[in-house]
């Protein structure tokens, strides 16, 4: 036991002396570290750039906001429309007043409405004034022709179009609408459906020697004559009518959102501010005079027309 105690007296002695003969530098070591700190400090401000003046920080900010369209040109308020009313859709009228075998055309457009007394299901099916229907259209050989939503479309599928239903002297009839690029626009003509030699394709009607020619140029006259027109134009009665008006525009005012009184409370508040901003020394009675009678007060004491203040109100210019 003895010897265990002499050796760790050995082991503590020798400890010391080398700790006196390798002494631990903490001071030099926190010196060390507060030079990395500071140069991290003063590599960063070395790379912030000293602060712009005003006119130089503004051409900054319009080049940002003209990257992300913020600026003041495409956020202005030029090519803003606001709905001043509706005006009644002349072709809608037009689609109306043609017929074919003495009834006239219906038709449901690609946006869902319908026309000339067509309407649509609750699944969006559309159906002829008599109830004959719904439209069918080529959905593919595991499909065939199957009822189908005018406007819809599978993804990576043909867009279905339009339909019109036409009286062909017995029956209810219908037409689809056939696009001349669907990845382009609505335009296109109407067209039916007919049996290839291993599917389905529509045929336009125009140059089709099979299709009733009286009825071609009806449905060219419920167009307006000429290329049919998108069938979505025809469909609603009326169109909004727009106006091109400026927020700094004082007449316009963009969103109807206070009552004549609110509008008139604020109109009175501004008024009231520039009266004070005109007048800030004055009270309320100096300003009330100088509305009533303005004019008195350029002259000046001994002339012919002037007027000296103080009205009967036991005012504080009594005696003056």
């Amino acid at each position: 036991m003895l010897g265990v105690i002499k050796e760790m007296s050995n082991q503590k002695k020798h400890l010391e002396e080398v700790s006196q003969k390798y002494p631990v530098k903490n001071k030099q070591k926190k010196v060390v570290e507060n030079n990395v700190t500071e140069n991290r400090f003063s590599a960063i401000k070395r790379s912030v750039k000293k602060p712009k003046d005003i006119n130089e920080r503004i051409e900054y900010l319009e080049k940002e906001y003209q990257k992300t369209g913020l600026n003041e040109v495409t956020m202005s308020t030029r090519g803003i429309y606001s709905v001043q009313g509706e005006e009644e859709n002349p072709a809608y009228a037009t689609f109306n007043n043609a017929s074919c075998n003495g009834k006239g055309f219906a038709m449901t457009s690609m946006s869902g409405l319908s026309i000339g007394g067509a309407y649509t299901s609750a699944a969006g099916y559309s159906y002829a004034p008599d109830g004959t229907g719904p439209a069918v259209s080529y959905r593919g050989i595991s499909n065939g022709m199957a009822p189908s939503i005018p406007g819809s479309q599978q993804p990576g599928k043909r867009r279905i179009g339009a339909f019109m239903w036409y009286w062909n002297g017995s029956s209810w009839r219908q037409l689809e609408w056939k696009f001349n690029n669907q990845e382009v626009d609505n335009s296109g003509q109407w067209a039916r459906w007919k049996q290839g030699a291993y599917n389905p394709f529509l045929d336009p009607i125009l140059g089709d020697a099979s299709f009733d020619a009286a009825c071609l140029a009806a449905v060219l006259a419920a167009g307006g004559g000429g290329a049919f027109p998108d069938p979505d134009s025809i469909t609603p009665p009326t169109h909004p009518v727009l106006f091109q008006n400026n927020l700094d525009d004082p007449g316009f005012t963009p969103v109807d959102i206070l009552s004549p009184w609110g509008y008139n409370s604020l109109r009175e508040d501004a008024e009231e501010d520039l009266i004070a901003a005109e007048y800030p020394k004055k009270d309320v009675w100096d300003k009330m005079i100088d509305a009533l009678d303005k004019d008195n007060f350029k002259y000046k004491p001994g002339d012919p027309n002037y007027m000296p203040p103080g009205r009967g109100m036991g005012d504080r210019w009594r005696g003056v």
